[in-house]
C-alpha cells in the first residue's frame, strides 16, 4: 500500500493511504482543491465517498451535486 507523508513544522504529521482523499479549504472557506483517489465503481460505492460529497457541500453548498453531475458525466464517457 502505497503512502503519502506530508509535513509543515514539528507538529504536522499525516499519513495518507491508497483511497484517502484531501479536501483543501481557502482562508475565505471555499473549497480550492480536490485530491482523490482513482474512483472505479468501488470508490463510488463507499462510505468514504459519501462522507466525502458531504464534507464538500457543508464548505460550499451545492458543491455535492455539481461534483456528482461532473463525475457521472465524465463515468459515462469512459470505455471499459
Amino acid at each position: 500500500m502505497s503512502r503519502v507523508k506530508v509535513e509543515q513544522g514539528d507538529e504536522f504529521d499525516i499519513e495518507f493511504q491508497d483511497g484517502d482523499a484531501i479536501v483543501v479549504v481557502t482562508q475565505e472557506g471555499n473549497i480550492r482543491k480536490l485530491y482523490m483517489p482513482q474512483m472505479g465503481t468501488e470508490y463510488f460505492n463507499s462510505e468514504g465517498y459519501k462522507k466525502l460529497l458531504d464534507c464538500i457541500d457543508v464548505v460550499q453548498p451545492g458543491a455535492k451535486e455539481e461534483f456528482i453531475k461532473f463525475h457521472e458525466k465524465e463515468r459515462k464517457g469512459r470505455i471499459h
